[in-house]
């Protein structure tokens, strides 16, 4: 899968889910977020079709590659827009709406079941009610549709324990924790490179936490005097607009083969995930990094920077995984201990990640849902 869907959780809880779904899905209209142009709308959908809207195109050939079947897909630009397209030409069974932290995409979401005649189901892998995206007045406006479209949901989903806590006590329902799986096979190497990896792009959740290990590694290597260096797998502009100028040990570059990716991290002395420490919305504190999951499956060693109450941090807390520094002078510590003396943490990782994120859960789950789904169609 393409580095930019499979390290951000929207993409992440796409795929499985539609594989969950297996036979059950013979259509499916997706509405992908970065589409630029309007794409042409299904005139005709099989009798049994599935939508979901706000997804990344790039999840299209990794649901046509990993799907029991082969789906018709469809994309187009807008939930209203496909909205004002339905009816008779669009025939679904099923909504199932995968939606990351944009309360719109919600209301988009009940617009168009309501639309269509369907029941609809929610997997939510942020925190809408602290979406800051929009301003006090658009958010306010919001607030009372976005209500209706949890009110409204047959099922609701959410990606952490933490999430659904903090959703059920907002919209007074009973939230599922539905935690992203992970079927990737690990992979290994003898070869290590004398460098620490983060994977994904920055945004407001990890700039700041990530200008302060590009700091820590600058004053490691001063001390010891080694030429360890930081990949960053983001593009230069990108980063550059992080960080202003790049220092000569932080190297940038995508890393587009799923494969390629794995083995850079395996390659790596330690994986490293940065959480802000100043964070209004909360996110830090209901989200899971789905960057984690390639780590757990890939890394040696794994390094937490971030506040206590991060989910990440009390995640690797519980579990006594790797390195966690919430502190400066914890962070200077963990680094001197991962790279003067570094462990294998591989088997402790992998253990977690099968018995947390093995996909029989969450298949489970889905089926559960699909199975009342039935016998309602049935009543």
């Amino acid at each position: 899968m393409s580095e930019s869907v499979e390290t951000t959780g929207l993409g992440r809880a796409l795929v499985p889910v539609f594989v969950a779904l297996g036979e059950a899905v013979s259509s499916a209209l997706l509405s992908p977020a970065r589409i630029k142009a309007m794409l042409p709308p299904i005139h005709e959908a099989l009798p049994k079709s599935l939508i979901l809207p706000g997804m990344p195109a790039l999840a299209l050939d990794e649901i046509r590659s990993r799907a029991k079947i082969a789906p018709a897909i469809s994309t187009t630009w807008s939930m209203r827009s496909i909205a004002a397209r339905a009816g008779s030409r669009i025939s679904a069974d099923m909504l199932f709406a995968v939606l990351g932290a944009d309360a719109r995409s919600y209301v988009r979401a009940q617009l168009l079941a309501g639309r269509l005649g369907l029941s609809y189901s929610i997997y939510a892998v942020d925190d809408p009610f602290q979406w800051d995206g929009a301003g006090a007045g658009v958010r306010k406006k919001l607030y009372p549709e976005l209500l209706a479209s949890f009110g409204a949901a047959e099922h609701i989903f959410a990606i952490t324990p933490e999430l659904s806590a903090e959703l059920s006590s907002r919209v007074e329902r009973s939230v599922t924790p539905l935690p992203l799986p992970y079927t990737e096979p690990s992979v290994d190497s003898e070869r290590t490179k004398d460098q620490l990896i983060y994977v994904g792009n920055l945004g407001h959740l990890y700039a700041a936490a990530f200008r302060d290990l590009v700091d820590a590694v600058s004053r490691f290597r001063i001390a010891s005097g080694r030429n360890l260096v930081l990949r960053a797998t983001l593009p230069a502009e990108n980063l550059k607009r992080v960080i202003g100028d790049i220092p000569n040990h932080v190297i940038p570059g995508r890393i587009a083969a799923r494969q390629d990716l794995a083995r850079e991290i395996a390659e790596s002395r330690a994986a490293i995930c940065p959480i802000a420490f100043s964070d209004p919305s909360g996110m830090t504190e209901t989200s899971f990094p789905s960057k984690l999951l390639d780590y757990l499956a890939h890394a040696r060693q794994i390094l937490i920077w971030g506040p206590p109450k991060a989910v990440a941090v009390r995640y690797f807390v519980e579990h006594g995984l790797g390195y966690v520094a919430s502190t400066p002078d914890q962070l200077t510590d963990s680094l001197d201990r991962l790279l003067a003396a570094p462990q294998d943490f591989r088997e402790s990782y992998r253990k977690i990640l099968k018995r947390n994120h093995g996909p029989e859960a969450f298949d489970a789950i889905i089926q559960r849902m699909l199975s009342g789904f039935a016998g309602a169609a049935e009543r």
